[in-house]
């Protein structure tokens, strides 16, 4: 099973990333392709955040509590980190 997810991820995000970096590529494929990239990029750092701030209200022990910030100061690098690249690319786009 794993195996399966691993296959269909590397092949729909890494492919699919890949795509949307090339100008040869048609915008009418390229467009769906970032589309699908963003969206599991902000399913994943919603998810996160979700998940942080739902333990942070309703924890129930002290593990809830470093969980949630874990969760949090996770979702919180990985956004840091994606502003970065971005602005890297732009910097890079515009030299």
């Amino acid at each position: 099973m794993e195996l399966l997810f691993e296959l269909i991820f590397d092949l729909l995000l890494e492919g699919s990333a890949e795509i949307a970096k090339d100008k040869k590529v048609s915008p009418w494929i390229r467009i769906p392709c970032l589309i699908l990239v963003l969206g599991v990029a902000f399913i994943v750092l919603g998810g996160l955040g979700f998940v942080g701030i739902y333990m942070l209200i309703r924890h129930t022990d002290s593990t809830d509590i470093f969980m949630s910030i874990f969760c949090l100061m996770l979702d919180f690098i990985l956004i840091i980190s994606a502003i970065r690249e971005y602005k890297k690319y732009k910097n890079k786009k515009l030299s």
